[in-house]
């Protein structure tokens, strides 16, 4: 198995895409994304999402009920 990857090549190909941004295709883009993230994950808490959320949709049907 030959793991020889041409630094040299990518750096330099990199440093073009930078010096012209917005000219990556699709599928450049898709490549990329395997390699690094283009959006932060957030962390997990442990918190009850369901339930708030469940609370505060009860409180919208009663300020709407309120107001109609």
């Amino acid at each position: 198995m030959n793991n020889n990857v041409p630094w040299d090549a990518l750096q330099s190909w990199v440093a073009q895409q930078q010096a012209q941004p917005g000219t990556l295709t699709k599928e450049q883009l898709l490549a990329l994304s395997y390699l690094v993230p283009f959006v932060q994950e957030p962390e997990f808490v442990d918190a009850d999402y369901v339930s708030e959320l469940m609370r505060w949709s009860k409180h919208m049907v009663s300020l709407i009920e309120v107001n109609f």
